[in-house]
Parts: structure tokens; C-alpha cells; sequence
């Protein structure tokens, strides 16, 4: 009784103290016995507790019975709700002669237990009210590989995204079948969460439904899981039909690229065959002239019309480089990549080295053409917004691949930065080279960060012909 984690008292038939524990002397300050022994409760208590503790006590003695009271006082060491039990005690003649009793304080357990159903009324209400749907599963393994599951519990908003009803305590196979053969996915992942512990989050359309979902499952106890998702559908549709509509554009755009390569090469043609011709045969014509009129052109009128004539002619040989360089057609590609070189030293103080493995690389026309002008694009990026004097330009052919990379030694920058639109460091450029290399059938990578550099990748798909031998 001394060790009791609550109080105990006994008395007399007169309601006077005749034993009471530890418990009890602390909470009542009546360390001392004096100070309770054979004390009644006007006598330690304040009025309205001891008139409280007489009403229980007089029922026991009125119906000769135990007494189960939660009694709630205020005030004192007391203060709370307290559970206590009352009963007789029978004295040596059998009769009751004692009152016992004992008590505990429940205050800490009722706020417990409040504090509970609140939370469980606060769960309750997001569990039905939550937009996404929720499910509580066990899973069910052979030889530990997830065979089944078991739905547990599942919200209203579960009902409402997958039309599936009456799932408690059903196996999903039963619920769904062929689920396990055309959704095996969802079983590899709800099995090995409910396994490893580890939550997983994807997307997936499950056929048996013809449902997309966007899914977040995790483990809340061994061979347990918590599904929450979304139904997705039109989302899906809406990337689908953006997807879409990107590739038609980008389509639109690449088929409007290579019209404008095509009118370039029509028109630095042009120059070439008629106006750039028709100017050297002036020239020509015009050296004839003045062997003709020599000492008679005294002031240089001939000289100076053939000079004009002279610059006019490497302007448009500039022009024609610009529009569609002819080295493409009459050289191939990699000595334009180093006439190219030369160009940028001369317009940009940029020195590019270029390096060859003298292998065979034979590409279409519009591929020779979109890997020159994607080449002289990022090296312009470089001499614009790297921050360094050198570039070099690899070109490789591995298997049935050309293999052309563009590197410095720059400022570089962080690519990330590209999805959120075009950067300041030629982030268009960028995306259109993407568009148009991939466009005539290859791939383009990037790979940079802040304070180390750029290397960009471009990998063409070679014209490759096969040799069949005779028989």
C-alpha cells in the first residue's frame, strides 16, 4: 500500500484516519501523524473537498458496497480528475467497521486520451476528406517474392479515382484479375518498399484500370504499405498533346532551317556561277583594256576601277562563305573546320585547334551542313561569353559515327540553367543546335559547370555502304 502509485487511505466507522500511505501524506502536506491520525476530512480538507469525499464514502456505507467513483477536485495538491474505489472492511465480527480506499490520478491520462481522439478525429476527417486517394495494404510474399495484397483500409477518395468498391480484406487479385500479369510493376515496387522500408514515388498506367496514376508508397510497418496517389489522366493527355505539338513545331522549325540552308546554298551558288564570275571576267577584260591604253591612262582611272572590282570580288566571296561555305561541297567538312579555325583567329583573336583522325566520314549533305554551322555556333558562344583565348574541335569516327567535340578551358556555366529558358550564354543557340542536329538524325550533348569549362558532343550517324562480294 506504501508503494502504491496513487493514494490509500483507511478509516473508521466515524470517518476518522486510521492508516494512509505515502502517496497520500505528500499530496496532503500531513507528513506528521498527528496531523491526520484520527482526523476527519473538515478536519485536512477544504470544505468543498471534504464534502465531496464524505458523498462517496456515505455511499458505501449506506449500501454496504464497493464504489467506483472519477471524481474531479479543484484546488491543492489534488487538483484533477482522480479514479477512486471505495469499499467496506469487516472487522472481527464480521460486520463493517472500516472504510478503505484508493486512488488514482487520471489527469495525465485523460489529457492522453483527449489529446487521442482529437488526433484521431483530425486523421479521420483528412482520410475521408483528402483529395487523393489512400490505401493501407499487406502484402503477401512466397519464397520472398510479392505474390499478393490485402487492402486494409482505403478513403473515399479511393473509390472515387479507380471505381473499385468492397476491397476491404479482399486480395487485389480477386478485385482485379490479371492485375499481377499486365501490372506486374506495381507488385516489384509495392513489394520491395514493403521490404526494404525505403518510400518510392513514380508514375505509371495501370491497363487493368486504363488509369495513369501518379503514385507515393511507403512502409509503416514490415510487409505493410501506404499507397496515396492521384489519378492523372488528364495531366497525361495534356503532356501528350504538348509533346506533340512541340514535335510538329519542331518539325516546322528544322523543315524551315533547312529551307534557309537550301536558299543560302542557292543563292551564294548564284554569286558564284553568275555574279561573282561576271565580276573576274571584268577584271579580266579590264587587265586586256589597260595593256591596251598603256600611257595613255595617266591618272590610274583603270588601276583604281580594277581594285574596286578586286574588292568587290572578295566580298562576295566573303558573302558566299557566310551564306553556305563552298568548302563544304568542294573539300569536305573537315578542312572547312579549319578554314573555320582560321576565321575565328582572324575575327575573334579566338585560337581553335583542330584535330583529325584521318578516318573516312562520309555524311548527307544536310548533315555536313548542320554540324559545320552548329561547330561555328559554339565556337562564337565560346569567343563571346567563355572567357579564354583557346578552343579546340576533335573530330573522330567510332564504329558508324562521326564523333565531333568542341572544348575550353572557359568560365563556363551550369546547364540546369537552360530548362528554365534561354541563357545569356547563348541559351538559344544552344537549343537550336539540339533541334537541328537532331533533326538530321543525330545527337547533341553538353557538359559544363561553373569555373571549369564546356565540351559540347555532336554525334552524326555515317553514309555507310555495304560491300557485298560477288559470287
Amino acid at each position: 500500500m506504501q508503494h502504491l502509485p496513487g493514494i490509500a487511505v483507511l478509516k473508521d466507522n466515524d470517518g476518522r484516519y486510521l492508516f494512509v500511505n505515502e502517496q497520500w501524506k505528500r499530496l496532503s502536506g500531513c507528513a506528521e501523524k498527528n496531523a491526520w491520525h484520527l482526523k476527519s476530512n473538515h478536519d485536512i480538507w477544504p470544505a468543498q473537498v471534504a464534502e465531496q469525499l464524505c458523498a462517496g464514502e456515505h455511499f458505501v456505507w449506506l449500501h454496504n458496497a464497493p464504489h467506483q467513483t472519477i471524481e474531479k477536485f479543484i484546488g491543492g495538491e489534488f487538483e484533477g480528475h482522480w479514479l477512486i474505489n471505495r469499499f467496506p472492511v469487516s472487522g472481527h465480527d464480521g460486520e463493517a467497521s472500516y472504510l478503505g480506499a484508493v486512488g488514482i490520478n487520471l489527469t495525465e491520462r485523460l489529457k492522453a486520451e483527449e489529446e487521442l481522439k482529437r488526433s484521431e478525429e483530425l486523421y479521420r476527417s483528412l482520410f475521408n476528406n483528402m483529395l487523393n486517394g489512400f490505401a493501407y495494404c499487406r502484402m503477401l510474399f512466397r519464397d520472398g517474392v510479392p505474390e499478393d495484397y490485402i487492402h486494409l483500409a482505403v478513403n473515399p477518395a479511393f473509390v472515387r479515382h479507380t471505381g473499385l468498391q468492397d476491397v476491404i480484406g479482399r486480395r487485389i487479385t480477386d478485385v482485379i484479375p490479371g492485375i499481377r500479369e499486365s501490372d506486374s510493376r506495381l507488385f516489384e515496387i509495392y513489394g520491395r518498399v514493403a521490404q526494404s522500408g525505403r518510400p518510392e514515388r513514380f508514375e505509371m498506367f495501370v491497363d487493368t484500370l486504363q488509369m495513369w496514376f501518379e503514385i507515393s508508397v511507403f512502409s509503416p510497418a514490415p510487409e505493410h504499405f501506404v499507397v496515396v496517389f492521384d489519378k492523372i489522366d488528364d495531366r497525361k493527355l495534356a503532356e501528350i498533346e504538348l509533346s506533340e505539338k512541340q514535335a510538329q513545331l519542331d518539325a516546322a522549325v528544322m523543315e524551315l532551317s533547312m529551307a534557309e540552308e537550301r536558299e543560302r546554298r542557292r543563292i551564294a551558288g548564284e554569286l558564284h556561277d553568275n555574279v561573282g564570275q561576271n565580276l573576274i571576267l571584268s577584271r579580266l577584260k579590264l587587265a586586256m583594256l589597260a595593256d591596251r591604253m598603256a600611257g595613255y591612262d595617266d591618272d590610274g582611272t583603270i588601276q583604281e576601277i580594277n581594285e574596286l572590282i578586286g574588292r568587290s570580288v572578295q566580298d562576295i566571296r566573303t558573302l558566299m562563305f557566310q551564306l553556305s561555305p563552298p568548302l563544304l561541297d568542294d573539300i569536305g567538312l573537315e578542312a572547312s573546320l579549319a578554314w573555320l579555325a582560321d576565321k575565328m583567329r582572324t575575327d575573334y583573336g579566338l585560337l581553335v585547334r583542330i584535330s583529325d583522325d584521318g578516318a573516312p566520314k562520309p555524311l548527307a549533305v544536310e548533315q555536313r551542313a548542320a554540324v559545320f554551322r552548329a561547330v561555328r555556333e559554339l565556337l562564337i558562344n565560346v569567343a563571346k561569353h567563355a572567357e579564354t583565348h583557346d578552343a579546340s574541335v576533335c573530330v573522330s569516327r567510332i564504329d558508324r559515327s562521326m564523333r565531333v567535340c568542341v572544348e575550353d578551358r572557359g568560365r563556363g556555366f551550369a546547364p540546369d540553367t537552360l530548362k528554365n529558358g534561354p541563357h545569356r550564354d547563348g541559351g538559344f543557340g544552344l537549343m537550336h543546335i539540339r533541334r537541328r542536329i537532331t533533326h538530321v538524325g543525330g545527337a547533341f550533348t553538353l557538359h559544363s559547370a561553373p569555373g571549369t569549362g564546356t565540351a559540347a558532343t555532336i554525334t552524326m550517324p555515317l553514309i555507310v555502304q555495304e560491300t557485298r562480294s560477288m559470287q
